[in-house]
């Protein structure tokens, strides 16, 4: 697994769609049953609805708990990622010191005073070339980059090259962080099949004496003899 589970995230959904296409396919429940058809249709509808209950509530389950593991892999290998981008950047020890700490924390705090403002972070930068305060200088760079304010980051870079690969990664990291539309919909974990929706949802709500809720869904999925 990695920092970006989407691909993994989408074959689960595939694997989804094609597990439900599968059970409606094999448990169909609009055999005709009019004049002139056999008459057990109407109750080989009704216990194939009964089973597509089950199975579709298992595989909605078994989609959620591997969308659940794979979202929560994804968020801790970003954090961890983030935490070594951060700590070769910044030069940080394996371990950061209680003062490495502090000089970190303060270098955040004052660029986050300035508000993005290029002047406030170039006057910012300047203080630190002159104090040799290398801690604020690549925070201000940090910063500049969200900006994109060239003329800041090519200085920067002209005197600290091995500085540009830590802050582009980090910059990449930033952009995949930021909740978006391609999250909201590789992860969406509450849309529910057709057969626990509408009708189909009160009348497995009775069979089942559950409420739709994931734990209730679970403990539909569970049922025995499927």
């Amino acid at each position: 697994m990695g920092i970006n589970n989407h691909e993994a995230a989408a074959q689960t959904c595939t694997n989804y769609d094609n597990a439900l296409y599968e059970l409606r396919q094999k448990y169909p429940t609009d055999l005709p049953t009019g004049v002139g058809q056999p008459y057990t249709n109407a109750s080989i509808n009704e216990a194939n609805k009964g089973i597509r209950t089950v199975l579709a509530a298992r595989a909605w389950t078994e989609r959620r708990n591997e969308l659940l593991a794979l979202k929560a892999d994804q968020e801790a290998s970003r954090k961890t990622y983030r935490l070594e981008l951060e700590r070769k950047l910044y030069g940080l020890s394996g371990t950061p010191t209680p003062e490495q700490h502090r000089y970190f924390r303060e270098a955040r705090r004052e660029v986050a005073a300035a508000e993005g403002d290029r002047q406030e972070l170039s006057a910012l930068y300047r203080d630190a070339q002159v104090t040799g305060d290398t801690t604020l200088m690549r925070a201000v760079v940090r910063e500049a980059s969200a900006h994109q304010y060239t003329e800041l980051l090519s200085d920067h870079y002209a005197q600290h090259p091995n500085d540009r690969e830590h802050v582009e990664n980090l910059s990449a990291l930033d952009a995949v962080d930021k909740p978006g539309e391609i999250d909201d919909m590789i992860y969406d974990l509450e849309s529910l099949p057709d057969e626990l929706t509408g009708s189909n949802k009160v009348a497995a709500q009775m069979a089942h004496d559950v409420a739709l809720t994931p734990e209730g869904i679970e403990q539909i999925a569970n049922t025995e003899g499927f």
